[in-house]
């Protein structure tokens, strides 16, 4: 980004999504399976479960999950086409789905790392 581009772009709302929509479950299992970790039980819990568990465990210091999370797995996070807000090519930046920068970052924590792979391809 050019530093005359850097003035036009300060202060402004940016929606950053790649083309592809995911579930928070398909998310979770890509990480994991790239990963290669044990999958772990991931649940669909209806809200009428999920916001009673979230108002108790909010109770407790450094909760892990609060109620208002819940809230927000609940609801689709989709990129609106209207909205007047910067994007990705506004940047210079090709929108991409999450596969490749997903698998790029994410194999390093994979157990035995990418030397794994090379023994397996021996």
């Amino acid at each position: 980004m050019q530093s005359d581009d850097a003035e036009l772009t300060h202060g402004q709302t940016y929606d950053l999504a790649g083309p592809e929509e995911y579930t928070h479950r398909e998310v979770v299992e890509y990480v994991f399976e790239t990963i290669r970790a044990l999958q772990p039980d991931v649940m669909n819990v209806s809200p009428a479960v999920a916001d009673p568990i979230g108002d108790f465990i909010g109770v407790f210091p450094n909760p892990l999950i609060v109620r208002d999370r819940f809230r927000r797995m609940q609801s689709d996070v989709v990129l609106d086409e209207m909205a007047p807000t910067m994007r990705l090519h506004h940047l210079g930046i090709e929108a991409t789905s999450m596969e490749l920068p997903g698998f790029t970052f994410l194999h390093r924590y994979r157990t035995g790392s990418h030397f794994l792979d090379i023994a397996e391809k021996q």
